[in-house]
């Protein structure tokens, strides 16, 4: 019996609740099928990747369980082969042994759409969510009040407590792979 499994492959600076409505829209189309997060293993802090690995990892899971979606969804960290998005892409679906992808990013749909086996998803219309991390880091940047409510409750607390330096980030590259 073959084995469903998506993997939900992302930088996630910072998850929010646009990411979450993708992994809802998946399931109302294909029914409850584990998902792997695989998130970027960041290694540094720039204006355009404020969270590092491990705490990207620790806002997807607090925001799987306030979402209560922890049982069906897991999060891997995994690092990019010298910025190459398409290897690490490849490392992910070994890693996860995934039949789908979801994403949001047309350039990861256009990466994957050519691996045997892989049936992509790529709601991006904007029909399921117009959030993107951009928006939120930037409120977060000017220290407004929207952005609270596009993460989870306990993911806004956790980047609060995090006491980044907005502000200062150096500003590195707009995405931390190459396409």
């Amino acid at each position: 019996m073959e084995r469903n499994v998506a993997i939900y492959p992302g930088r996630f600076q910072p998850f929010h609740n646009g990411h979450a409505a993708i992994i809802y829209y998946f399931w109302q189309k294909y029914g409850n099928i584990p998902v792997v997060v695989g998130a970027v293993n960041n290694r540094t802090r720039t204006f355009n990747n404020p969270f590092f690995g491990e705490e990207v990892e620790e806002i997807i899971n607090r925001s799987l369980r306030d979402l209560q979606l922890r049982n069906d969804c897991q999060v891997r960290l995994v690092d990019v082969p010298e910025g190459n998005i398409g290897e690490w892409l490849i490392k992910m679906l070994k890693v996860s042994k995934a039949n789908y992808l979801l994403t949001g990013n047309i350039n990861m749909a256009e990466l994957a759409k050519n691996v045997k086996g892989l049936m992509v998803i790529n709601p991006i219309d904007g029909s399921i969510s117009r959030t993107r991390s951009s928006t939120v880091r930037d409120l977060t940047r000017k220290d407004l009040p929207e952005r609270r409510e596009l993460v989870t409750e306990s993911a806004y607390e956790y980047i609060e407590q995090l006491e980044i330096d907005w502000r200062n980030l150096p500003n590195g590259n707009k995405r931390s792979w190459v396409y």
